[in-house]
């Protein structure tokens, strides 16, 4: 127990040293020496834990991301696929709104974040849970439709993100809600 708690606070340590000083420089100039002297705490205790600084990035967006995914519950018969969608982009954009850390890692660490993709997978797989799935043909039809709107929501929130985040979040929610017309439940029945 007490050793769990000391490689939970160290991990944390070296988390929040990472954080701050992605705050102050781009991810590639951060050492490792940088990170265990901000974090207070020695290389083996950091080699214990991880190979490599991408592993400390990889780790924090996991978290961050498991956290927020835990909060999401569906009763299958409630939503359709329409609302569960919405519903979902609808968390990422407060999660991205009201989570410093979020905001940090996706404006200071550019390409080297996969938040944004893991996000976006992680919808996909829970899309593809709610939903009734079909057979044959129809089942093949579903993955390309999932895995269009996903990379769809990927390309809008990277653009949002990468240019400036210069439109306002309540306007990237209304795109969403506008595009999220253009289907219906089981649309790919009828191709």
């Amino acid at each position: 127990m007490e050793k769990d708690r000391r490689i939970r606070k160290s991990k944390e340590a070296i988390q929040d040293a990472l954080i701050k000083l992605i705050e102050e420089k781009d991810l590639s100039a951060i050492s490792i020496k940088e990170l265990v002297d901000k974090a207070d705490v020695n290389r083996k205790t950091f080699y214990n834990h991880y190979t490599q600084i991408e592993d400390v990035l990889d780790e924090i967006e996991n978290d961050l991301l498991d956290d927020f995914f835990s909060q999401i519950r569906f009763e299958k018969d409630s939503l359709n696929l329409n609302e569960a969608f919405l519903e979902i982009i609808d968390g990422i954009i407060r999660m991205i709104g009201d989570n410093n850390r979020i905001r940090t890692l996706l404006t200071r660490t550019g390409s080297q974040s996969k938040l944004l993709k893991k996000a976006v997978d992680k919808e996909k797989e829970i899309l593809y849970r709610i939903i009734d799935k079909p057979e044959g043909r129809d089942a093949l039809w579903l993955e390309y439709f999932l895995n269009f709107f996903a990379s769809g929501t990927m390309a809008v929130f990277e653009t949002w993100f990468y240019s400036g985040q210069e439109t306002p979040m309540e306007d990237i929610s209304f795109f969403f809600r506008r595009m999220s017309h253009i289907y219906k439940d089981n649309w790919y029945t009828d191709l």
